[in-house]
């Protein structure tokens, strides 16, 4: 209903009833994402050496990725 008012050109105010944002921003699809791209470049990481690029030992920190 808000993206047809506002489509037909209506100022639309939206208000959460728990966090600001939503579920897609504090839950849902951005905090997924960012967890998939931190997995994502600790694979590359790991799999550095067999493309000549010496890394050393890697981790993560399951922490620091939630931030």
């Amino acid at each position: 209903m808000a993206e047809k008012a506002a489509h037909q050109g209506q100022t639309v105010l939206l208000v959460e009833k728990e966090h600001h944002g939503g579920v897609c921003l504090n839950r849902g699809c951005i905090p997924t994402k960012t967890l998939l791209n931190s997995a994502k470049h600790y694979v590359h990481a790991k799999k550095a050496p067999e493309f000549g690029v010496i890394t050393g030992e890697v981790s993560f920190d399951l922490q620091k990725m939630m931030v």
